[in-house]
């Protein structure tokens, strides 16, 4: 099944976003194809994004189900938990 973003939600903002500077991460892999440092990689770019408010409301607003999006791999069954950044204890 293809989803379409709808036309009414804004993706301009996806040009200033940190992740377009890490085009190697694995960003539309499959989660159990990223190993841990990887995601712990993309989730430190997602936390320093100054587009990550707007990047949520987006995969709310279009119903994103696949890739890692505002610091979550996003699934059929809604975002991942969220890795403790390196250094927090969990």
């Amino acid at each position: 099944m293809t989803r379409r973003v709808p036309d009414d939600v804004p993706t301009g903002w996806m040009r200033e976003a940190a992740c377009t500077r890490y085009p190697r991460l694995g960003w539309v892999k499959d989660p159990h194809l990223v190993d841990v440092r990887e995601e712990a990689a993309m989730a430190t770019v997602c936390n320093r994004c100054p587009a990550l408010a707007l990047c949520q409301a987006y995969v709310e607003d279009a119903d994103v189900v696949g890739g890692f999006w505002a610091g979550h791999h996003r699934t059929l069954h809604g975002p991942t938990l969220p890795l403790a950044p390196e250094g927090d204890a969990a």
